[in-house]
């Protein structure tokens, strides 16, 4: 009976204990203060860019009064914002300008794959251009002209311009109009035209390269606007 008493005894001072320290422990938490959380602050929205070069086609778009996001979307379609980039033709670089048009453009030998340079020179290029369509009253439409010479050259440009005009088309209006006859230049009943200066001429490529970059560009526009919005703007 004496073992079962101090086994009871042994036990019941457990149990005591436990329940002490627990009490104890219960105290000292309250007794702490209260510890609020950090407030979370709202995290500035971040602006996705196009291009690692967005900062050089704001720099150098500016010069032609041209929106950056056209340069943009002119150096995706040539090279998918790839510096090292050579065409089967030999252009090269960022906006792929072949040899001999960069080094008129003042781009140095050897620098064609910088992308500085290669914009610099894309860019000197484009205002030539512009130069030569300035009889084309809308500079929107201008554009189109631009880069259409920009993929062919300009003289089939022209050439497609005079038989647009001979066939009844505006030949300042590049869709539905002048687009029609780049794609006619490699027909012989229009390349053996006497208007015809340049030649015979696949103009698909010319085609599909001003609508892409025109659709690219659009894109780039509602990108760029998105992200210039303030926080919690309703997009």
């Amino acid at each position: 009976m004496t073992r079962n008493n101090h086994l009871i005894g042994f036990v019941a001072t457990i149990v005591f204990l436990f329940f002490a320290g627990w009490f104890n422990y219960r105290n000292y938490l309250l007794k702490q203060p209260i510890q609020e959380e950090p407030a979370t602050l709202p995290q500035p929205e971040v602006c996705n860019t196009i291009s690692p070069y967005d900062h050089l086609f704001k720099q150098y778009a500016d010069s032609i009064k041209w929106d950056w996001q056209l340069l943009a979307a002119i150096a995706y379609k040539e090279s998918k914002f790839d510096t090292s980039v050579v065409s089967w033709a030999g252009a090269k670089g960022l906006m792929q300008l072949m040899p001999r048009t960069a080094r008129a453009m003042g781009v140095p030998e050897g620098m064609e794959q910088n992308a500085e340079e290669s914009i610099k020179g894309a860019v000197r290029y484009l205002t030539e251009l512009e130069r030569s369509f300035r009889r084309i009253p809308d500079p929107d439409e201008r554009k189109n002209f631009i880069l259409a010479s920009y993929n062919a050259g300009i003289g089939h440009i022209l050439d497609a311009m005079a038989l647009a005009d001979k066939y009844g088309h505006d030949k300042y209006r590049w869709k539905d109009n002048v687009e029609k006859y780049i794609l006619l230049k490699n027909d012989s009943v229009y390349y053996t035209d006497s208007l015809c200066r340049n030649g015979r001429f696949k103009g698909k490529e010319t085609y599909v390269f001003v609508r892409e970059i025109r659709k690219q560009y659009q894109k780039y526009l509602q990108e760029t606007e998105k992200d210039s919005l303030p926080p919690n703007h309703p997009h």
